[in-house]
C-alpha cells in the first residue's frame, strides 16, 4: 500500500512532463519519455536525432539489440569502429602519388 501511494505521488509530481514511474520488482525507476517510433516493415526503428546526438550515434555506428528482463535495450557495441576510423581505414592505401608530404602540403598551402 505503501508503494502504491508512492508511486501515486510520484506520477504526479511528473504529470504533464516527458517521465514515466515504473514499479518493477519492487523497484521503483523514473524513465524520461522521448516520444514513440514505429517498427517500420523492414523490422527498423529510428532512434530520435535528440538521443542519437546525446549519445554519439553516428550512420553506420554498429549497435545491439539485447533482451534483458525488463525488455529490449539497444547498447553500443564495444569496440566498433567510430566514423572518422572507418573512414581513415576506407582512405588508406588509396593514395596514387610519388610525391611527398611535404610536397602536397606545398600545394595545398600554394608556396
Amino acid at each position: 500500500m505503501l508503494v502504491a501511494a508512492l508511486v501515486g505521488a510520484l506520477a504526479g509530481a511528473y504529470e504533464g512532463s516527458t517521465y514515466i514511474v515504473v514499479l518493477r520488482r519492487s523497484r521503483i525507476t523514473c524513465l524520461r519519455r522521448f516520444g514513440s517510433v514505429r517498427v517500420n516493415s523492414k523490422g527498423q526503428v529510428t532512434i530520435p536525432a535528440q538521443l542519437r546526438e546525446k549519445h554519439g550515434l553516428r550512420e553506420g555506428d554498429e549497435v545491439e539489440v539485447v533482451e534483458d528482463d525488463e525488455g529490449l535495450r539497444i547498447v553500443r557495441v564495444a569496440g566498433s569502429q567510430t566514423r572518422g576510423q572507418r573512414l581513415v581505414a576506407h582512405m588508406r592505401g588509396r593514395a596514387t602519388t610519388d610525391m611527398s608530404t611535404d610536397d602536397l602540403l606545398g600545394l595545398l598551402r600554394d608556396d
